[in-house]
């Protein structure tokens, strides 16, 4: 038989290849492979076996199995016994495909047991394969009882009366394809193609029917591996795959894979791409990191039998091609017009309406003759009575070299990553919700530019709103994942156009939300990962495949998370994983490959043994800050809050009383001479009481800001009293003040947060006279420095790390002529505050999420980048302490404390580093150093540069004594002797001008306040009055970049140090200047593996 032949059937093309080679594989799945002789005979018995049940030419037969060998056996089996399959999804909704079977009374469903249930109410014959029982059968080739003209298959297309639409496709017209797809791709016997799309779309046939017709061997990929970029690119090197095939949605993906993390594909060779336009630039982007693939961009409707038009991108030609690469031309036996409205062919160049005709087109719709008259007509340019030509509904024009340009849609049908969806097929569906009146369905790019789909509703007289998560769990039972609209929106009415039309540009733009895919969970495994989530987000609902860096994950969240998992399931995850994994899916893979951890207590006793309680590896730098500068202002954090009523200060002296006994370390007494802290048992805190009720608004203003200023500059803290301070003004008009204060040093942002919120809900107790027994068991501040110094004892092996790792890194050197060596003396402020432009966070928030960075990863790199080009450093490795959160345990989210940790990373600054390159440099960095942040913060920094820096070896030995005699002297502190002999090198660094540098990227940064009401406390109306205050450490020679926003959502950069505020300025606009104009930047190719 002759297999170029275009008049036989498909499964006598397939059996000429198995006369050929059989011996050659046919298919492959995990450790599982058959020949094509092998795969031939197991058709047959099946074929034998459905031919007696009933099955012949034009009998159309569901098939509804997972993707598997079993699969492709019964497609040809079925073909082969001279039926038309009819590819069912079983992940698709069950009243779905069940109806879609009813509805066309479809008389058998084949499929495997396991599936039984799911089909019940079905009224046709299902038969359930057990292969084992069809040994029997016999195994030779059938005599074809079908023509060319016969049916293959009918594939169900989503339709716009609101049913899919099932389209009858001819053997005649996939051989057509397939001889023409062949020659044009110079496809090959045992050339290997992955199999890993959904089966019950056309795409699929260029992956299933058409590789067995050509001699080709299938290797089937799991969903669960596709899922994930890194894997699927792992699975095609691993599997030598030669050719895959791809929408441009998830060509992206990949692409943005290979950028971070680059794996080399020698045997693959061929790249189909289909069902979307096709950009340019990413086509370029991709050969330039493999410059030997071939790219083909395909073009067809479902109509038309998988593809009608081809178009070869190579390197040669990218430079004359349009920002949309073009779908080529027509194929074989294949006819392209383009028409005007009264179906005239429009001029080369011009704008028409795609037909289509020849040997590709499809019978029509199953059971849907009305649609197939509207939408296959008579060919005006050909004789034949027969003769059809398809209308496309898309806009193309003919470009001067005959290939054609696709250009979008003339109806409302679009695609969705390569899936073709009619939107009034989802209107339809959600009007028929008992709530809903009318509904309207548009596609909208979001922040990343890609199309998602929105539903605009109205209700029914009298009914409520039944939101989206119970509207998408209705449409579940009726529609496909990627049909369900990504935001649903109610409105009173729809608003018209001066023509009484639909004005669909004025219905209001929705603020997308990271999680636009949304999949549920589909064990208990990822529903409690998704729980967690959601809860870290503080976002619901949070889909299995929702990116942890899209959604804003940072190091904080990122810790919690882990923290979170690694307490549920007792497990070791680490940050690692989280960015090898950073969906849900993902993730969960990972959890049920690593094994368990032995839960044990190590440590049974308390370490802290004696009344004085050691100071935590950050308490101990504010303390030395205390000790070697007490002239410089140390930071306190402030917080206002304006009350409008009756405000009862019985309750509220109450609740302070309360809130005493649960947090003692409000109680505690930092000591001066000694590195410690105490406890000071049964004080008693008196609020300050100011009446400004006789002011007027300007005077009690005054008033009010000088006693801000008042506490940001108080730094006694005497014996004796608590380390928090209330002051209470009674304004006019029934209106109070409250300001609160606690040092740094015990406290930061989040202790705000908890302070307030437990006050509020003690005060509300004794107002309404209630009992407060119940005050919470949230652990102490006490606890978390016991668990740090239970840590710190690995820091001996840590050590070492960090004395390799930072070895030949720097501290960075500033200009002298702007570095000011008495600040107190100037009497310059040591903060420059600038508040950042909304375009430049907008940026920042898309490199991040483009390129599956952290913040606080991104930031480090441009502030990086800054100091290059201020400093103007040729070459230099430096090193960036992180700011981060120690409150990654959710134990400590409601205790007030100081939880604050210094995490270093070195960087090596380059003039020619991109921004890119920068961030993954930081990545990598994050991920090396986690396991080793237990070590002292002050032992990390004492590692930097450590020969350069002790230059005076005199003073280094005594110091070292000192400091040791120091850690003898007060055995209770539990001091590292280790930590306080590198005080020296800290020392010796101010004599020679070197800056530390500090990054601290705020919670409140990221997430956003604006539409954020200020909840009630107290019972009372009240309004939030922040001050922006930022000065870290306020040391000299230390550098600190602190990124945050006011209460308002108005994001700031400050810059301290004993720099000039004109240097800083410099530096503040630089770095704006790269989130403005960088961010943007296309990456440069990255070739080697990152994680």
């Amino acid at each position: 038989m002759n297999i170029r032949n275009s008049k036989i059937t498909i499964h006598e093309l397939f059996e000429s290849q198995a006369n050929l080679h059989p011996d050659n594989l046919a298919v492959i799945y995990n450790n599982e492979s058959l020949t094509y002789k092998k795969f031939n005979e197991k058709c047959n018995q099946l074929a034998h076996f459905l031919q007696k049940q009933g099955i012949k030419a034009e009998t159309p037969v569901g098939l509804c199995m997972e993707r598997s060998i079993e699969l492709l056996i019964a497609m040809f089996a079925i073909l082969k016994a001279g039926g038309a399959y009819i590819p069912l999804d079983p992940s698709h909704p069950e009243e779905r495909i069940s109806s879609t079977l009813n509805d066309n009374q479809v008389p058998f469903l084949l499929l495997t047991k396991d599936l039984n249930e799911k089909f019940r109410s079905y009224q046709g014959q299902t038969i359930s394969l057990d292969f084992s029982e069809l040994n029997n059968s016999p195994s030779l080739n059938l005599n074809t009882t079908n023509q060319i003209e016969n049916l293959a298959y009918i594939i169900y297309t989503s339709g716009s009366t609101g049913k899919p639409k099932g389209v009858l496709i001819e053997h005649q017209s996939v051989v057509n394809f397939c001889l023409w797809f062949g020659d044009f791709c110079h496809c090959q016997a045992s050339q290997r193609i992955d199999f890993s799309s959904s089966h019950a779309f056309d795409m699929a046939i260029a992956n299933t029917l058409v590789p067995l017709m050509l001699g080709m061997t299938i290797v089937i990929c799991d969903d669960e591996i596709k899922k994930s970029p890194t894997s699927y690119l792992k699975f095609i090197k691993v599997n030598r795959i030669n050719v895959i095939k791809l929408t441009p949605s998830f060509f992206r993906v990949l692409l943005f894979e290979i950028q971070s993390n680059f794996i080399e594909l020698p045997d693959l060779k061929l790249i189909v791409l289909g069902g979307e336009l096709l950009h340019t630039l990413e086509c370029a982007s991709w050969l330039t990191h493999y410059p030997h693939h071939k790219l083909i961009n395909e073009y067809g409707p479902t109509e038309a039998t998988v593809g009608v038009s081809l178009f070869r991108v190579s390197n040669a030609g990218l430079h004359s091609l349009r920002p949309d690469v073009p779908i080529g031309k027509p194929g074989n036996n294949i006819e392209l017009h383009l028409l005007d409205k009264d179906l005239n062919p429009v001029p080369t160049g011009e704008v028409g309406e795609l037909y289509i005709g020849g040997l590709c087109l499809a019978r029509g719709y199953f059971n849907q003759p009305q649609i197939t008259h509207e939408k296959f007509i008579n060919n005006p340019f050909k004789q034949e009575s027969n003769a059809r030509l398809y209308k496309t509904g898309d806009l193309c024009r003919r470009l001067t070299d005959g290939n054609y340009e696709l250009l979008g849609r003339i109806d409302h049908q679009i695609k969705i990553r390569g899936f073709r969806v009619e939107l009034g097929e989802i209107e339809r569906c959600i009007t028929s919700h008992p709530a809903i009146g009318e509904a309207v369905v548009i596609a909208r790019p979001d922040h990343l530019n890609e199309k998602q789909l929105i539903a605009y509703f109205t209700l029914k007289d009298n009914q409520v709103n039944p939101g989206t998560h119970q509207i998408k769990h209705y449409l579940k039972r009726y529609l496909t994942e990627y049909m369900i609209p990504a935001a649903f929106i109610a409105v009173e009415a729809f608003p018209l156009n001066a023509n009484g039309k639909l004005d669909r540009e004025a219905l209001p733009i929705p603020e997308f939300q990271p999680n636009r895919r949304y999949l549920a969970p589909t064990n208990e495994l990822e529903e409690a990962l998704t729980e967690i989530w959601a809860e870290e987000f503080n976002l619901n609902p949070i889909g299995i495949h929702d990116n942890f860096f899209e959604l804003g994950g940072h190091s904080l969240i990122g810790a919690r998370i882990l923290t979170k998992i690694n307490q549920m399931v007792g497990k070791n995850l680490t940050i690692k994983e989280l960015y090898q994994a950073p969906t849900i899916a993902e993730l969960a893979i990972i959890i049920n490959k690593i094994k368990s951890i032995n839960q044990k207590n190590h440590i049974k006793n308390s370490l802290i043994t004696s009344n004085i309680i050691p100071l935590s590896h950050f308490q101990l730098l504010l303390w030395l800050s205390n000790t070697f500068e007490p002239k410089v202002k140390k930071l306190n954090i402030i917080s206002r809050k304006r009350l409008q009523g009756a405000f009862n200060k019985e309750a509220f002296h109450n609740a302070l009383t309360i809130l005493l006994k649960k947090h003692e370390v409000l109680s505690y007494y930092i000591c001066k001479f000694k590195s410690g802290q105490y406890l000071q048992r049964n004080l008693v805190l008196i609020p300050e009481e100011i009446d400004l009720q006789e002011y007027d608004e300007k005077h009690s203003n005054l008033a009010l800001t000088n006693s801000v200023f008042e506490l940001l500059n108080y730094h006694l803290w005497p014996k004796g009293k608590p380390l928090l301070r209330v002051k209470i003004f009674y304004l006019k008009n029934n209106t109070t003040e409250l300001q609160v204060c606690l040092p740094h040093m015990i406290s930061d942002g989040a202790s705000i947060n908890v302070l307030w919120s437990e006050l509020s809900k003690y005060y509300l107790a004794f107002n309404k006279l209630e009992p407060t027994n119940n005050i919470g068991n949230a652990k102490s501040y006490r606890q978390y420095l016991e668990n740090e110094l239970i840590l710190a004892g690995y820091s001996v092996k840590d050590h070492q790390f960090w004395l390799n790792y930072l070895k030949n890194a720097g501290f960075i050197n500033f200009p002298p002529q702007y570095i000011v060596k008495n600040m107190a003396k100037a009497q310059i402020p040591y903060s420059t505050y600038l508040e950042l432009p909304e375009k430049a966070i907008n940026h920042l928030i898309q490199f991040c999420a483009h390129y599956h960075f952290g913040l606080n990863e991104a930031l480090s790199a441009i502030l990086g980048k800054a100091l290059t080009k201020i400093c103007q450093t040729k070459k230099e490795t430096i090193f960036i302490n992180i700011v981060k959160s120690a409150r990654d345990n959710p134990l400590y989210d409601k205790t007030i404390g100081c939880f604050l940790k210094l995490e270093p990373i070195k960087l090596a600054l380059n003039q020619n580093s991109s921004l890119f390159n920068l961030a993954r440099q930081v990545q990598k960095a994050i991920i090396k150093t986690a396991p080793y942040q237990q070590c002292p913060a002050l032992l990390k920094l004492a590692c930097v540069n450590f020969k350069t820096v002790s230059h005076n070896r005199l003073i280094h030995f005594i110091t070292k004594i000192v400091m040791s005699l120091y850690a003898k002297l007060f055995p209770s502190l539990k001091l590292n002797p280790n930590v306080l002999s590198q005080v020296a090198n800290l020392t010796a660094m101010k004599k020679r001008h070197k800056f530390i540098i500090n990054l601290n990227v705020l919670d409140n940064f990221f997430h956003s306040h604006k539409n954020k009401k200020n909840p009630p406390i107290f019972g009372l109306k009240n309004k939030s009055i922040e001050t922006i205050q930022y000065d870290l450490l306020n040391i000299d020679y230390f550098l600190d970049i602190c990124f945050l926003s006011d209460y308002n959502n108005n994001p700031y950069l400050v810059i301290s140090a004993n720099l000039l505020p004109e240097f800083r300025e410099l530096l503040s606009k630089e770095i704006i200047h790269i989130m403005l104009n960088e961010t943007l930047e296309k990456p440069s190719v990255v070739k080697n593996k990152i994680i």
